[in-house]
């Protein structure tokens, strides 16, 4: 029994791109973030570094722990359930804890939001 694909009929409201880029852009993209908040020089414009390991570091904007583009997270200013993207004016370095800390209370502020609607309504 052979099994036939089907064509379907309709699109998901997705697409499979990643809003965050590739892993060269994602890459790029902590490389300025450690160059921009570190010593403030951007030696390129899109890559800032042509050197992976090239040991600059850089601090988390919320605790100060030292990072490098390999510990570096990237966080949005703007979130992205707001309307934020992956832009250089709308990401900083920070480290994962505090990266995921804040995502937490972005999320535990919206469900409370979204309760007390429900409560009102």
């Amino acid at each position: 029994m052979s099994a036939t694909v089907t064509a379907c009929k309709h699109q998901r409201g997705t697409s499979n791109s990643n809003s965050r880029g590739s892993s060269k852009d994602r890459e790029a993209r902590r490389h300025y973030l450690v160059h921009r908040y570190g010593d403030g020089q951007v030696a390129g414009l899109r890559t800032t570094c042509q050197d992976r390991h090239c040991g600059a570091t850089c601090t988390c904007v919320f605790c100060g722990v030292e990072l490098d583009a390999n510990t570096l997270s990237v966080d949005r200013i703007v979130p992205g359930i707001e309307g934020g993207r992956y832009t250089r004016d709308n990401t900083r370095p920070a480290c994962l804890p505090c990266n995921a800390a804040d995502g937490a209370r972005i999320g535990h502020a919206r469900t409370q939001v979204r309760r007390q609607l429900a409560m009102a309504g």
